[in-house]
């Protein structure tokens, strides 16, 4: 096994990293069928399965135990604590998904004639609260030292930035799959319009993270940051408009077209984001040193 795995890294990093977590997640959807949304309600077995996602972490340190020895986990860890790079990173990390967040709930309820009342800006400090600290453990501090620190590297060995975060986009995508089988989670698998517009909107957060990754000399930390302020994005923009109340949100996450809002603005700014980079999102093995913007 071990020498397949040496072998074949990447195979071996997907069999570990896909198999760990779709056995826990289809575990827990037999057993925990019934189970509500609420995470607050999930009893500690529950958790203890939907954590099986760590195995894209255990994964991504195995492998490179595997392949490369001490060194390899070495290099990894340093990666995953990179913080010494450019600010203008930081601020990109910290801020453009909740402002892209921001301006899609604005022009959903303005077009929907939904009032949101006040805006406090403010409450952006709402990041370092306990609730929003908490759901850095739930995906980024678990996927992002498989996804960015190992998978990204070995496929910047063959193919350009672009290519390679596409690619990421399709397997990050259908990783989430069995989280669909339980109850009113991850609903966008099923139907074949969901599935795009997930498949989409996830690829083009693989491409804004290859492009931190690779501008911040390889920091995965960097990248687990906006996988934090994407998830929490509506923590925040909620946060910022306090008159709004559970039923204000409920009927702006409602909205028949307001995926294709959101859709449609990470598109934009993906887009953009290309053009800016340009070849540095088209060539292999294009880390720059930290600092670079």
């Amino acid at each position: 096994m071990i020498h397949w795995a040496r072998r074949y890294p990447l195979i071996g990093f997907l069999v570990l990293g896909y198999g760990i977590p779709w056995i826990g997640w289809s575990i827990r959807a037999l057993v925990f069928k019934d189970q509500p949304l609420n995470r607050g309600d999930w009893p500690l077995g529950s958790w203890a399965l939907y954590y099986t996602g760590c195995g894209l972490l255990i994964s991504a340190f195995v492998i490179s135990s595997i392949t490369k020895g001490r060194a390899g986990v070495r290099d990894l860890l340093k990666r995953c604590v990179r913080w010494k790079v450019s600010p203008f990173w930081w601020f990109y990390a910290l801020l453009m998904p909740i402002l892209l967040g921001l301006i899609s709930s604005v022009i959903i309820a303005a077009a929907s004639s939904i009032n949101l009342g006040s805006f406090e800006p403010w409450q952006i400090w709402r990041l370092i609260t306990p609730a929003v600290l908490f759901i850095f453990t739930i995906g980024p501090l678990c996927e992002e030292a498989g996804w960015r620190g190992f998978l990204l590297p070995h496929l910047l060995e063959k193919h350009g930035a672009l290519t390679a975060s596409l690619v990421i986009g399709f397997i990050w995508t259908m990783w989430h799959f069995p989280l669909s089988f339980m109850p009113n989670f991850y609903q966008q698998f099923h139907s074949p319009i969901g599935f795009a517009s997930y498949l989409i909107v996830v690829s083009c957060f693989s491409i804004h993270f290859s492009a931190i990754y690779l501008n911040t000399g390889g920091s995965v930390l960097l990248a687990m940051i906006i996988h934090w302020t994407i998830n929490a994005t509506n923590n925040i923009v909620n946060g910022m408009f306090p008159e709004a109340t559970a039923e204000v949100w409920r009927q702006v996450g409602t909205v028949p077209w307001g995926r294709l809002v959101n859709l449609g603005l990470w598109l934009a700014a993906t887009i953009v984001l290309v053009i800016v980079l340009g070849p540095r999102l088209r060539r292999s093995k294009c880390i720059t040193e930290p600092g670079t913007v």
